[in-house]
C-alpha cells in the first residue's frame, strides 16, 4: 500500500498483487451536489458546495459555486457528484406569454413600452416581442426578469 499527501489529503492506493495501475490522483476543489438534485431543478446556494476531491476525470468541472446558483440542471445529480458546465442550462428569465417592459435608451433618453414575450429566454439572450398597444413585433435582449432592452 502506498500513501500520497496532496493538498492536505492523504490518498491511499492498494492492489491485491503488485500492479502498475497505482497512481497518484490530483486533488481539485470542485463544485459538488450537497443533496440529491432532480433534472430541471433551479439551483440555490445550499444545493451545491465546493469540496476538495481526488479525481481521475479530465472533464472540465465547475470550481465556483456561484456559477451554478440560479442555473437549471440538465440531469439528475447525486450528493457529492461533481458538476460539469454541460450539466447546467441558463435559468429562464422571461417566459413566452409574459408581459415585460421593453426599453430603448438613446442619448440619455429612456423610452419604455409594455410588450408580450413570444418565447422563453434567459438573461442576456435575444427575445422577440409583440407590443401590447399596436401588436408590432420588436427584438430585444433580456436584461432582467421583466425587462428587455430593445436593439
Amino acid at each position: 500500500m502506498s500513501a500520497v499527501r496532496v493538498a492536505a489529503l492523504a490518498i491511499a492506493a492498494a492492489c491485491a498483487t503488485p500492479c502498475a495501475a497505482q497512481r497518484d490522483l490530483p486533488v481539485r476543489a470542485v463544485v459538488v451536489a450537497a443533496r440529491p438534485l432532480a433534472r430541471g431543478a433551479t439551483l440555490a446556494e445550499g444545493d451545491v458546495v465546493r469540496r476538495d476531491t481526488a479525481l481521475a476525470l479530465r472533464a472540465p468541472l465547475l470550481d465556483d459555486p456561484a456559477r451554478a446558483v440560479g442555473a437549471v440542471l440538465r440531469r439528475v445529480v447525486q450528493p457529492g457528484e461533481p458538476l460539469r458546465p454541460t450539466d447546467l442550462a441558463p435559468a429562464v428569465a422571461v417566459r413566452g406569454g409574459d408581459t415585460v417592459t421593453a426599453e430603448l435608451v438613446r442619448d440619455g433618453v429612456r423610452l419604455t413600452l409594455r410588450a408580450t414575450a413570444l418565447r422563453h429566454a434567459a438573461l442576456g439572450a435575444p427575445v422577440a416581442l409583440r407590443t401590447l398597444a399596436d401588436g408590432r413585433r420588436l427584438q430585444g435582449t433580456v436584461v432582467s426578469r421583466a425587462l428587455v432592452r430593445l436593439d
